[in-house]
């Protein structure tokens, strides 16, 4: 028996030592044969990972590496940030796309993987689609809210809307189930404003949109202040109030 050291060589190396042969001093004849051979095998780390998606801005994305025959890894996120754990978490701190690339190493090899990391971003706006209103009190109006998605990515839309006291509003949430990249959608809201609404004065009312989809502690969040003046009642009006 005989051992081979070897250095860092490509599997399928053939290693040839001239100085071990094999020989038969009788048998059937004198042989000398040729110098022993050691064929080099080895399995070369294979580098590869994915991630949770999507992507959020400035919210831990966590890695998971399904690297093969390796046992020491090199993260780069793109961003000027490295890491050299097996699966790391990574905060992105800007929306431009960023090329993440893993290096996996086992013995003298190794084996690296780039991949395109999307950031994305959920967001919304509200507007109000209806003009200023003065309104009589005892009456109703429908206020129509406007809302937009501003980030990169479908999304469903919470919406509510809180109401001053006494005034009565059908319904107080509504909800979009998926607003596209860009779009828009209006949503009507009933409004009847009480009896005892005083004359001259204006009423604020407060509508709060809230992506459902965010998975973040503070979701992306819209709010809208809209005020109705309250008119006077006309000539001969007669207001009866309950005792």
């Amino acid at each position: 028996s005989f051992g081979v050291t070897v250095g860092c060589v490509p599997s399928g190396t053939v290693i040839l030592n001239e100085d071990y042969q094999v020989t038969a001093t009788e048998w059937p004849t004198p042989t000398v044969g040729p110098p022993v051979s050691v064929t080099v095998w080895g399995d070369a780390p294979i580098a590869a990972f994915t991630l949770a998606e999507p992507a959020l801005l400035d919210y831990p994305v966590q890695f998971t590496n399904l690297s093969t025959q390796a046992d020491t890894y090199s993260w780069d996120f793109g961003d000027g940030i490295t890491s050299t754990q097996t699966h790391p978490t990574h905060t992105f701190a800007h929306l431009s796309p960023h090329t993440v690339a893993l290096t996996a190493m086992g013995g003298c090899f190794s084996d690296t993987v780039t991949r395109t990391v999307a950031i994305h971003e959920y967001g919304v706006a509200l507007g109000s689609a209806t003009n200023a209103l003065t309104v009589t009190p005892g009456t109703s109006f429908v206020y129509t809210v406007a809302v937009t998605n501003t980030g990169t990515l479908t999304e469903a839309v919470a919406l509510s809307i809180t109401p001053a006291d006494g005034w009565h509003i059908t319904p107080l949430t509504r909800t979009l189930s998926a607003l596209g990249v860009g779009a828009s959608a209006q949503l009507p809201f009933t409004v009847t404003m009480p009896l005892t609404a005083t004359p001259g004065a204006t009423t604020s009312f407060t509508v709060t949109a809230l992506s459902a989809s965010d998975p973040r502690p503070t979701p992306a969040t819209a709010r809208l202040t809209w005020d109705v003046a309250i008119a006077a009642p006309p000539p001969g009006y007669q207001l009866f109030l309950p005792l």
